[in-house]
């Protein structure tokens, strides 16, 4: 979603608090909380279960 919106990993940093934890999340080295996911569901006007694996 990120390339398709045009983002960067800095337009992140308000969901993520620091651009070293939007690094993390986007390469897999730590998962989303409770809380990115309300986030992200809120930025990306979608529902947080898009977030959750099928």
């Amino acid at each position: 979603m990120i390339a398709e919106f045009g983002l960067r990993q800095k337009d992140l940093i308000p969901i993520f608090k620091t651009e070293s934890i939007v690094s993390k999340v986007l390469s897999g080295q730590r998962k989303l909380t409770v809380n990115h996911i309300a986030h992200l569901a809120e930025f990306f006007h979608i529902s947080p279960t898009a977030f959750f694996e099928s």
